[in-house]
């Protein structure tokens, strides 16, 4: 994810490229991925007593978070029309999430395995 972000933010602007299709293409086989990957990580790292809870508690903050997002990135890419159509600070808006989550996930891994 965070490499097709970074290739859509350095790749010059182009209205018909074929080049210019591969970052999007990525992203969103990284989205699929994700979500492919989350709701079974879900059944390994939970009970089985609270595992509906986990369930419900991640679909509304997937849900929050694709609410939230939506119109924050039209914001942006209105009030940013100057710079590749808007869609620069928008990309590097996914690409400052991806990484947060990314440093999550390290954190969540470094804690887990103290743990044990």
């Amino acid at each position: 994810m965070i490499a097709a972000i970074v290739i859509s933010v350095i790749l010059p602007d182009c209205d018909q490229c074929w080049i210019a299709a591969v970052p999007p293409i990525m992203l969103g086989v990284s989205y699929s991925v994700s979500s492919v990957v989350l709701y079974p990580q879900i059944a390994i790292n939970c009970d089985a007593n609270v595992l509906g809870t986990a369930y419900g508690i991640t679909s509304v903050l997937v849900n929050l978070g694709e609410a939230i997002i939506s119109p924050v990135m039209g914001y942006i890419e209105e009030n940013t029309q100057e710079h590749d159509h808007g869609f620069f600070w928008v990309y590097i808006m996914f690409l400052i999430v991806a990484i947060a989550a990314f440093l999550c996930n390290l954190f969540s891994l470094r804690n887990q395995r103290s743990n044990e």
